[in-house]
């Protein structure tokens, strides 16, 4: 048990003669309080220690840092000016503030009230349409937030979005004004794109202040490899060219076509084999079939017989049968015993 005994705060210069343990006086010549204990005297505080003390009222200043050692700091008002401390309420309002101030935003009841509706729950949201009255007044595009005791505003960004529920569209904020997202489609046999549509009519697929550019779109017998191009009056389709033909432009003003494709500065060429058993009558003939046809007829061919003991055979072109497509070989001996295969070699005439 402490006890205070024979303390004097003004006349104790030095300390008692025989000092119980328990006693605590004032050493006015020291200007520290002093104690007893345990058969020593020790020093308790000086009155600089004192006032260095944090201090209920505030008055003293801090000069480190405060170590709350793992508790918590509780009842913090909210703060007023940069540097104050922040309580978790005002931090997550806030929070919740600048969320709602990015897109996209949760949705509102409604874009077109002027005034608040009454009877509010927490949470409900809405577009203050103009003119506002009451609470909203002055607040018109804004989005006003109840928040169990009154409005929040929140002024949206350009290209802040959400959904209008009683609507079930979605709009933005365009700057000035919130517009909808939705798009008029008319169900139509065809769209014509070059006249300035009306909005929603029988042959448009358009939304408001749109205008298209594409006029007399007809696209008849498309097919795989189809080319779709400008012919100067109409968009127009280009069925594909035969196989082993390019594409070729052919100038400002006129027409694509295609051309026979060629290697390099190679000429254009069709070459392969005709065997033994496609021979047959007298003469001997077999006719070979293009895979993809020449532009034309203008083309030389060069036969080859292969035989096995080295026999020749003469082999002619039927010119009178040379088609863009085909062509005969003829075999000057009618005995093709001895003949194994012709090769043949197609070149067309200037073209590469």
């Amino acid at each position: 048990m402490l006890q205070l005994v024979g303390l004097n705060l003004n006349d104790l210069t030095a300390d008692p003669s025989t000092p119980a343990d328990g006693m605590i006086w004032y050493h006015s010549g020291t200007k520290k309080f002093r104690a007893r204990r345990d058969g020593v005297t020790v020093d308790i505080a000086t009155i600089a220690d004192l006032v260095a003390y944090l201090q209920a009222d505030g008055s003293v200043a801090m000069t480190g840092d405060l170590d709350a050692g793992g508790n918590k700091v509780i009842n913090v008002a909210n703060p007023i000016v940069d540097g104050d401390a922040a309580n978790q309420g005002w931090t997550n309002d806030k929070i919740k503030q600048y969320l709602q101030a990015l897109d996209p935003q949760e949705g509102v009841l409604d874009k077109d009230m002027t005034a608040p509706p009454g009877a509010e729950t927490t949470g409900d949201r809405y577009i203050v349409a103009a003119t506002a009255t009451g609470a909203w007044v002055t607040h018109e595009t804004e989005i006003a937030e109840w928040d169990g005791a009154a409005y929040i505003f929140t002024v949206p960004d350009k290209g802040t979005f959400l959904v209008v529920e009683d609507e079930g569209l979605t709009y933005y904020f365009n700057g000035t004004l919130w517009e909808d997202f939705g798009v008029t489609v008319a169900t139509a046999t065809a769209v014509s794109v070059g006249a300035t549509n009306a909005e929603g009519s029988g042959s448009a697929l358009a939304k408001a202040a749109h205008t298209h550019a594409v006029t007399d779109l007809a696209i008849a017998s498309q097919e795989q490899g189809s080319i779709l191009y400008y012919n100067g009056t109409n968009w127009v389709h280009l069925a594909p060219g035969a196989d082993g033909f390019f594409l070729k432009s052919n100038g400002s003003g006129f027409d694509l076509s295609y051309a026979a494709a060629g290697a390099g500065s190679a000429l254009a060429h069709k070459s392969g084999v005709v065997l033994n058993a496609a021979f047959s009558g007298t003469p001997q003939k077999a006719t070979v079939t293009f895979t993809g046809a020449f532009v034309d007829a203008n083309y030389s061919v060069v036969p080859i017989a292969r035989t096995t003991n080295n026999q020749s055979f003469p082999i002619s072109i039927e010119s009178s049968t040379r088609l863009a497509g085909s062509f005969v070989l003829v075999l000057d001996s009618n005995d093709k015993t001895d003949l194994v295969a012709v090769e043949w070699v197609a070149i067309k005439h200037g073209e590469n």
